[in-house]
């Protein structure tokens, strides 16, 4: 595989530009490309987010070729516990950098092109500097809107004591390209703050858990079950609005997003603006757990299956970290890669 490696707000992505049969994908649009990578190509996310190439917080992009009418390059978002998300924002942050910084797009076509995510069309704005350098990525995310307000469900006495978290919590749910449970972080007495990491990650699966259970969605248009993800909210500082920590899925402990999560941001303006929080047009400035941020705003009120939604963009940067080819040998005694649940 060819590779370019790259983090956005400190959460890393390796961008697969050649290599794996990823440009061979079947499929009419890159939502059914997908499915085809999820059935076939799986073996790829393995050896790339597993040990020992990957770690727990590892992401993948392969490049596809794209199939709507002016779209520039298609993309499919591989994580950990064989999620594919619909759409990413750090994802989408990156591969944007990536094309523009190294070189992989028309001259004319530099500053403002479409990519496809199996979301659908993503109309990418770059901010690039005279010597090349991409300095930020806005971008137009899906449709977003909320899927359950005020829930409350109900954890394990035991595990839910020895984080010394309530047994019940409120909860809203909320799609951005992911379907987000959503907790307010002083309902459980969480700090977000990376020496909390540990228990937030721990409540978080907790809590992640309960809702598949107990508050299943499914997004009206597209075979896609929630929720699959989760953030904590909590308050911004120096200028930020809020403040997230979102919790991923890794089939064992899960883990931490770095970044300030697009998808997630997306998600949270969409609750924001269904609770009369958020105007259109209103900035968004979201803070990550490490003090990273995205600036999101909704730039128009829409409608998705007939329930309320907004039109999302969020703006972010990102940085090459890494040119690499990967490589399997056929001695290789763990072709797939490995996990062992010390870190995972």
């Amino acid at each position: 595989l060819r590779c370019v490696d790259a983090h956005c707000g400190g959460e890393p992505a390796t961008v697969v530009l050649g290599g794996g049969g990823f440009d061979r994908a079947r499929g009419a649009s890159v939502l059914e490309k997908r499915a085809d990578v999820m059935a076939n190509l799986d073996h790829w996310r393995e050896v790339l987010l597993h040990e020992p190439r990957g770690f727990p917080c590892a992401n993948a992009d392969y490049l596809v070729e794209p199939t709507l009418p002016g779209a520039d390059a298609g993309f499919v978002i591989a994580e950990q516990a064989k999620i594919y998300p619909l759409m990413s924002g750090h994802n989408t942050i990156c591969v944007a950098t990536v094309l523009v910084e190294c070189g992989l797009l028309p001259e004319d076509r530099r500053k403002s092109f479409v990519l496809e995510a199996p979301s659908g069309a993503v109309p990418v704005t770059a901010d690039v500097a005279d010597d090349g350098k991409c300095r930020s990525v806005t971008f137009d995310g899906p449709a977003s809107f909320v899927g359950a307000r005020d829930a409350v469900v109900r954890l394990d006495e035991d595990r839910a004591r020895a984080l010394g978290i309530p047994d019940n919590v409120r909860l809203d749910v909320a799609y951005g390209g992911m379907w987000y449970a959503i907790v307010d972080a002083a309902d459980l007495g969480l700090d977000l703050t990376p020496d909390e990491g540990a228990r937030i990650r721990a409540a978080g699966e907790l809590i992640k858990e309960a809702a598949q259970q107990q508050c299943p969605v499914e997004h009206p248009l597209v075979d896609y079950p929630g929720p699959d993800i989760l953030a904590f909210r909590g308050p911004g500082g120096d200028g930020a609005d809020a403040r997230n920590a979102v919790v991923m899925s890794n089939g064992y402990s899960g883990m931490l997003d770095r970044s300030p999560c697009g998808s997630g941001t997306c998600a949270i303006m969409a609750l924001l603006r269904e609770r009369g929080e958020l105007a259109v047009g209103q900035p968004f400035v979201h803070e990550s757990i490490v003090g990273s941020r995205f600036t999101g705003v909704a730039t128009a009120d829409a409608e998705v299956a007939g329930r309320p939604a907004i039109k999302p963009r969020i703006t972010g940067s990102a940085w090459i970290t890494r040119y690499s080819e990967v490589v399997v040998d056929a001695t290789d005694p763990f072709p797939r890669g490995l996990r062992v649940a010390d870190i995972w």
